[in-house]
């Protein structure tokens, strides 16, 4: 078990590592630079298209961010397996009789 507790750790960090933490800044970079694109610094603009420039935004990164909740998940799983595991070992040794 304590095994098992160790691979899913170590898969759960990798993947976070990995899969999700280098995607946060190109998603946010390419976003920005095709929004600067349709929103130009030498105009000006109402409130309503400002809220709608947000708006599709904060859509398109969210539909193109890569999830932390089962990586996450993982490494969670993981370090139950580890506590129970070191739980169980301690046990055994307490309930040994000493000679």
């Amino acid at each position: 078990m304590r095994f098992i507790g160790y691979i899913l750790l170590l898969i759960g960090f990798l993947w976070l590592v990995a899969w999700c933490a280098g995607s946060s800044r190109p998603l946010l970079r390419s976003i920005g630079i095709e929004h600067f694109k349709n929103y130009p610094a030498t105009k000006t603009y109402s409130g309503d298209e400002v809220c709608d420039a947000i708006r599709s935004v904060i859509s398109e990164y969210w539909d193109n961010e890569h999830g932390i909740v089962l990586p996450a998940t993982l490494m969670l799983a993981g370090g139950i397996l580890l506590d129970v595991s070191g739980r169980r070992s301690k046990k055994r040794l307490d309930d040994k009789p000493s000679a």
